[in-house]
């Protein structure tokens, strides 16, 4: 709205707000387009978030080219709002160059803040753009107050947390120091975000690169229970939580939806407005029967629930049924496109113009706290019919092609002069482009990029190249093995082969078990490194019980290093490990050169990327410090929804791993982790590469070679380890009949 109007709003919120409430949420809506992103500004979105042409994480969305967002840029800050850029996916060495190309005309723009998920890619922005805000995307996977410490170093000053924590999890982020951006509405993902390769593995469509298949939307069977879409979730509708997600000081209030129509965000957002601005004035929650209706039809799966915030999981946020959307209404769609999307706001001015005999014309225009004043020719006596104050209106108010309308206006006529219609449109032209000039000098001071627009583009080219010829340098001369395991039985087998040199363990395995000193103590007698693996999943709730253990476990165990696969995990490490004994897992995603860059800054060693081709990975850095797996079945999602809870009609905490089933046959198995409540669902097949295995090791991309069992017998995880270690020469064992190389030979899109 225009700076007045926007003052006036306000100055009303403040006048009438409950006591204690020291601020106003932000209202975020998406935009797949140009007309949508209007409609959401129109229906009262105070940001709205799209995605650039390439580079977002709704890779089939519309999306916008780079000069339709500079429009919308334009537009939104005439009316004092913001735009959000997502550059939420990873991205490769190659994509770089065309992305800075973006983001540097977006910059110059007056874009307002980027959200972002690849780690390089942060680091970039924060380097380049110090004038804009840094959110970190909920495709970061931040879960707890150890994550958000981690990222501020990057001037992230805002994240977006995962939707499956509660609120209190929230706030207790929000303690240090930082905005936290949460979804209310829209589709959910049944995996924690940025933690699902389930599209990736299963058909080549990587969810981290905005290009999900939606396999959660899959018809599945469980083995012992139910059958349907058990991993499908229901849409989410908050609207009930709004009063306490505003008390709890929740900054920004995001719907989902950048796939979705221009009638949905508009008519969505404006429902929010209604309901954010009726609970900051009367302190009360007030939802129309309308607007109910709009919210419960507006491209919404067959149900809704209301989310995670005040609940860890339950079947009835599960669309078992269907996961297809309802019909929308055309009378519905209908309505929402008169009242957004028939054109934009205008902003309202107030004008006052004199025209009076042997004076110049004059005309002023008021806009909030702007005033401009032009002078036209001088007016002159009427020979004939004097210039009505009708004429004068109607040539005034002709603002059709501007930004702008006239909500009141002065005539000051002396009722004999007269005046050419040339000169009255002339002047309210002047008149207006001042204006405009005006309010757009005052919106945002203008960007330059701190850094010569060429250095980043040539520092990827040089470690390109340096990376291809370390690689083709640095052969492998000898197959460092590690071995990841996930219970006793699997580490009695490894502690026979004396080719591995270091064995990693869950934490809560040594920690749970009243022989955990001993075993430690086999390791360290075999000769072999004791390395501890800390949760997949940390998350605020457990934040505290991890810490304590993990506090334990170096006292009592003394490992000679810690796996981490989060950034929350790592920052619990880091309180506790020198960076050369933390070793960054598979899903601290090591994309590009910059992210590995990022990363050994923080850890000794990297996991090289599980969706990168081997092509892709000789293009990055410092192999001297990568870890490949070469075989395991690799976890494709993690869920705080329980699939046992779901399918089998409850959970008792005891039950232990199962199996889910497409309708093509394939078998994908679900571990329950009880101690923090979420399920790791694992490929349907292993990720190995016994077949390539000389291959691997010529291409001179990683040092150490790791063998991860997770599902296995002990008799299996003796074979595999045979074989491997005995040169993966001669028949495969019948566990490695069905297999797949990964990504190694394709590459996710």
């Amino acid at each position: 709205m225009a700076s007045e109007i926007k003052d006036k709003k306000q100055s009303d919120h403040i006048s009438s707000r409950r006591e204690g409430l020291l601020f106003l949420p932000e209202l975020l809506s998406p935009a797949g387009d140009y007309e949508t992103a209007v409609g959401a500004l129109n229906a009262g979105a105070d940001a709205v978030y799209l995605g650039a042409s390439a580079f977002s994480a709704r890779a089939y969305a519309k999306n916008l080219d780079t000069e339709e967002i500079a429009e919308i840029i334009r537009y939104a800050h005439l009316f004092g709002k913001k735009i959000y850029l997502t550059a939420n996916i990873l991205m490769r060495n190659s994509e770089l160059k065309d992305l800075l190309a973006i983001t540097d005309r977006l910059y110059e723009a007056g874009l307002d803040g980027c959200i972002i998920q690849d780690l390089g890619v942060l680091s970039l922005f924060h380097e380049r753009y110090p004038k804009m805000e840094m959110h970190a995307s909920t495709q970061m996977s931040v879960l707890s107050a150890a994550g958000v410490r981690k990222l501020k170093k990057y001037g992230v000053t805002r994240v977006v947390p995962g939707r499956e924590l509660s609120l209190d999890e929230v706030i207790a982020i929000k303690a240090e120091g930082i905005q936290a951006e949460c979804f209310i509405h829209g589709a959910m993902c049944y995996a924690y975000s940025g933690r699902c390769l389930m599209s990736s593995l299963a058909g080549g469509r990587s969810g981290n690169r905005g290009r999900c298949a939606g396999p959660c939307r899959q018809f599945y069977r469980c083995s012992g229970g139910d059958e349907g879409y058990i991993i499908s979730m229901k849409d989410m509708c908050s609207v009930k939580a709004i009063p306490a997600l505003i008390d709890a000081g929740v900054d920004s209030f995001k719907i989902e939806g950048r796939m979705k129509d221009a009638a949905y965000s508009a008519g969505v957002t404006a429902v929010y407005r209604h309901v954010i601005d009726d609970y900051i004035k009367t302190g009360k929650f007030i939802l129309s029967k309308e607007d109910e209706y709009s919210l419960k039809t507006l491209y919404i799966r067959s149900e809704v629930q209301d989310g995670y915030y005040f609940k860890h999981n339950g079947k009835d946020m599960i669309s078992v049924d269907s996961p297809a959307y309802v019909k929308v209404p055309d009378e519905l769609k209908s309505s929402v496109r008169d009242k957004y999307l028939s054109g934009k706001m205008k902003i309202p001015v107030r004008a006052k113009i004199t025209v009076k005999k042997d004076e110049d014309l004059k005309l002023e225009l008021t806009s909030g706290n702007i005033c401009v004043s032009k002078t036209g020719d001088r007016v002159n006596a009427a020979t004939a019919r004097p210039l009505s104050d009708d004429v004068i209106k109607d040539k005034i108010c002709m603002t059709g092609a501007t930004d702008y309308e006239i909500k009141e206006l002065i005539i000051d006529n002396d009722g004999g002069s007269f005046v050419p219609m040339g000169a009255l449109k002339k002047i309210r032209r002047d008149a207006f482009d001042e204006l405009a000039a005006c309010a757009g000098s005052g919106i945002r001071e203008a960007r330059v990029i701190e850094t010569d627009a060429e250095d980043v583009p040539a520092f990827i080219d040089g470690i390109s190249k340096k990376a291809k010829r370390d690689t083709k340098e640095k052969r492998s001369e000898e197959m460092i093995w590690y071995a990841g395991i996930s219970d006793m039985a699997q580490l009695s087998e490894v502690l026979r082969a004396d080719q591995i040199r270091s064995v990693i363990v869950p934490m809560d395995l040594l920690t749970d078990s009243s022989i955990g000193v001993k075993k430690a103590t086999d390791i360290r007698n075999a000769g072999k490194d004791l390395f501890i693996r800390l949760p997949d999943i940390v998350r605020q709730k457990d934040l505290e019980r991890i810490r304590k253990k993990l506090k334990n476990t170096v006292e009592c165990y003394a490992p000679d290093g810690v796996y981490v696969d989060s950034y929350d995990a790592l920052g619990l490490a880091c309180e506790f490990f020198d960076k050369d004994r933390i070793h960054a897992d598979m899903h601290l995603y090591a994309f590009n050169s910059c992210s590995i860059r990022e990363l050994l800054t923080e850890a000794g060693s990297y996991t090289v990327d599980v969706e990168s081709n081997i092509h892709d990975i000789r293009e990055k850095t410092q192999p001297d410090k990568a870890e490949l797996i070469t075989y395991g079945f690799i976890p494709v999602m993690y869920s705080a929804g329980c699939v046992i809870k779901t399918a089998k009609n409850g959970c008792d905490k005891n039950e232990g791993k199962t199996c889910i089933s497409d309708e093509k046959g394939h078998r994908f198995s679900v571990l329950p982790v009880h101690e923090y409540c979420y399920n790791i669902i694992y490929n349907c097949v292993p990720t190995s590469l016994h077949t390539v295995l000389d291959e691997v090791g010529n291409a001179g991309i990683a040092k150490v070679f790791r063998l991860e069992f997770t599902m296995e017998s002990a008799g299996d995880t003796g074979r595999i380890l045979k074989y491997y270690c005995g040169g993966a020469s001669g028949d495969a064992p019948d566990c490695l009949k069905q297999y797949t190389n990964g990504h190694l030979f394709r590459g996710a899109m």
